[in-house]
């Protein structure tokens, strides 16, 4: 965890980097800042707490944009409880914080966000304001779908310009467009066989078989054909390789035949002479009883 103990005089590069300090630190240390004044110039705020005499000032440098703090009144007496949410914990707040690990996964899950939270700063945000998150900050790196749309004749040009690849590497593995290509394709109302390598159209089908196949003559035949080779050539023979047994007594595969024939047992009731149950679990016993 980070130190976000504030002394007077300390400086920061502008009023985005103090906010979201004064921020972190109210979500670290659990309590709920109340923003009194704020603008390009100025940061005046207080603890949310009743009776609380905690109050940080902060002003901008002259002539940069560096911010500093002027003036840290009280100290906190509303026991910084830690709770289940925190009112700074925002949206945007989350996105900031997991961006970087989102830009090296995408696949960043809200349940995982959930527990970063709770682990760094000790509260509990709900799943929806993460998976809200996590949109927001994917839309923010990738661009959103909308965007991504309107890109697509874009995209198709760059593919008609230069060699036909795409970044998921399948139309070059597979000489077919994949589908982030046949989107641009169809957008831009292009012919997607086009775009196909030439081997797979019927024309070359055709070509390919076009010349006639000889098959392998049969095998009493092969005499024959063997006839005038050299001593050379009939000494290459393939053996199968060298199998080796393993240690140990092989198994016994039983047939299912023996099984199937063999007489089913059928149990037998000595008290009631019916079958199907036994005498310790015969209920005969029992309707008698009742009955009377």
């Amino acid at each position: 965890m980070e130190d976000y103990n504030f002394i007077v005089g300390q400086q920061f590069s502008d009023v985005k980097a103090f906010r979201k300090a004064i921020k972190d630190a109210a979500i670290a240390q659990h309590f709920e800042l109340k923003i009194i004044k704020s603008d390009l110039i100025r940061y005046f705020a207080k603890c949310a707490k009743d009776g609380c005499p905690w109050r940080i000032r902060a002003v901008k440098l002259p002539s940069v944009p560096t911010f500093t703090i002027r003036a840290i009144e009280g100290t906190h007496t509303c026991g910084k409880n830690a709770q289940l949410g925190h009112h700074q914990a925002s949206v945007d707040w989350i996105v900031n914080l997991i961006e970087e690990r989102l830009r090296d996964n995408m696949n960043y899950k809200p349940k995982d966000i959930l527990q970063d939270v709770q682990k760094l700063y000790g509260i509990t945000i709900p799943y929806k304001q993460a998976w809200r998150a996590k949109e927001r900050g994917l839309a923010a790196i990738y661009g959103s779908s909308e965007e991504g749309y309107c890109l697509l004749p874009s995209y198709c040009e760059q593919i008609k310009q230069r060699t036909r690849t795409c970044s998921c590497r399948d139309w070059q593995l597979y000489g077919i467009p994949c589908s982030h290509a046949v989107a641009a394709l169809i957008s831009s109302r292009k012919n997607v066989y086009e775009y196909a390598e030439k081997y797979f159209t019927v024309e070359s089908y055709c070509r390919a078989y076009s010349q006639p196949i000889h098959p392998v003559a049969d095998r009493s035949e092969w005499s024959k054909a063997t006839e005038g080779l050299s001593e050379d050539d009939e000494a290459r023979l393939v053996r199968p390789p060298k199998f080796r047994r393993p240690p140990g007594r092989p198994e016994k595969k039983r047939g299912c035949t023996e099984e199937s024939n063999r007489e089913k047992h059928t149990v037998h009731c000595s008290r009631c002479n019916q079958t199907g149950h036994y005498k310790r679990t015969c209920k005969a016993g029992i309707v008698q009883m009742i009955e009377h």
